[in-house]
């Protein structure tokens, strides 16, 4: 299958989302004000939890972006290492996730299958149709992989509409 394809997502093209361990940057800012607080109020278990809240939120930022940047490394090390794969076909077996269903979008193209959840930090594709993804039953995609993770999808010039909802 060839024709016209439009690239959607690149990983390549992804920067490094700040927002998961920029989160306990507030938290920093919280336990310091606590602390301070303490500190002019000259009580200690203020100042005690303010460090406590300081220590924990740093811990978890610190170990979020190395989670977060270790991600991107391991699948740039598999990419070096030859794991990458191209398939080109038509989307098959697309289960549309119901609304209060746990989170997951699963099709095929060929012979592989592929799986994500839409509200799951992954350094690969992983936007929902629910969320305005891309990803319908018959369209025409490119998709490069590693390791099952979509790391590259270009998707077809006509996309087909999503069926209708009983």
């Amino acid at each position: 299958m060839s024709g016209e394809y439009v690239l959607v997502f690149d990983y390549l093209d992804m920067p490094l989302d700040p927002a998961p361990w920029q989160s306990g940057l507030r938290f920093i800012i919280i336990g310091f004000v606590i602390g301070c607080v303490g500190a002019v109020l000259k009580r200690k278990t203020y100042m005690a939890f303010g460090g406590f809240i300081v220590v924990f939120a740093t811990f978890w930022s610190v170990a979020v972006f190395a989670n977060t940047h270790s991600a991107f490394a391991d699948l740039e090390a598999a990419r070096e290492a030859g794991r990458y794969e191209v398939v080109e076909g038509t989307v098959e077996d697309y289960s549309l996730t119901p609304p209060n269903a746990p989170r997951l979008e699963r099709f095929r193209v060929g012979d592989r299958t592929f799986e994500y959840r839409g509200y799951h930090w992954t350094p690969g594709f992983n936007l929902m149709a629910s969320q305005g993804g891309p990803i319908r039953p018959d369209l025409p995609v490119r998709i490069g992989s590693i390791d099952g993770t979509i790391v590259r999808l270009e998707v077809g010039q006509t996309a087909p509409a999503l069926p209708a909802s009983d």
